[in-house]
């Protein structure tokens, strides 16, 4: 499924910096440690994006396997990595943040406000709990200059959405490239303080397609975060 030295060599060849740092969120010491080796080496960060995910394993059992069948485990880990680690992650890297642009960026789902059949509890109840403190980190760091919101992707077109589409024989429509998240959060960060303190308020959860519409392909996604309550879209 790809991995994050993979990344950052994708990274490089388009032109950009990347540092590959492996580290295991649900682990307190290793947030701190990266903290640390950012505020040494920069001194300074601007945008924080949030994104870390577990699937608890076996992966099949996670999706196909009925709640009463599954080991309570799947809800604590998913929760520690997942649904709260960003807020832990955010509150680690604060320093830093606030001698930065001071942009936090949670990649979330509309996962977090529905019961949808294809996810388990686990995922629903990790999602809401990631939206929930999302919000209220954004409430209490706005006035010392850091801006929390929460993104929604749409169906994004991840190895994992393909793998899975096939085995289900799911139709997977208006798929956004693994980039469109990213671009959208390129957009988010080049915003000046004032906006960011209206986005961060009022429009504390935006979707990708509201942000940045066209895909890195030219392809313009339809809809955006109120075509998720109507049905018009799928969540990542």
């Amino acid at each position: 499924m790809g991995s994050v030295d993979e990344t950052a060599a994708q990274m490089q060849k388009m032109g950009g910096t990347a540092v590959a740092t492996h580290i295991d969120h649900a682990q307190e010491s290793q947030n701190a440690a990266l903290a640390k080796l950012i505020s040494q080496t920069h001194g300074r960060l601007d945008i924080c994006v949030n994104n870390a995910f577990y699937i608890p394993k076996p992966d099949m059992m996670f999706f196909n396997t009925p709640i009463w069948n599954q080991p309570m485990r799947f809800l604590n880990e998913q929760t520690a990595v997942g649904g709260l680690n960003h807020a832990a992650n955010t509150l680690t890297f604060l320093p830093c943040l606030r001698r930065g642009k001071g942009v936090v960026i949670n990649i979330s789902s509309w996962g977090s406000q529905q019961n949808i059949g294809v996810f388990p509890a686990s995922y629903l109840c990790n999602k809401a709990a990631f939206d929930r403190t999302s919000a209220a980190l954004s409430e209490k760091l706005r006035s010392h200059g850091v801006y929390v919101m929460t993104l929604w992707p749409g169906s994004v077109k991840s190895e994992r959405a393909v793998v899975g589409a096939k085995r289900s024989g799911a139709r997977l429509t208006d798929l956004e490239s693994t980039r469109f998240t990213g671009r959208a959060v390129v957009e988010l960060g080049a915003l000046q303080p004032e906006l960011l303190r209206v986005y961060s308020a009022k429009h504390r959860t935006v979707s990708a397609a509201d942000i940045q519409a066209w895909d890195v392909d030219g392809y313009l996604h339809q809809g955006g975060l109120h075509s998720f309550s109507t049905g018009g879209r799928s969540p990542a």
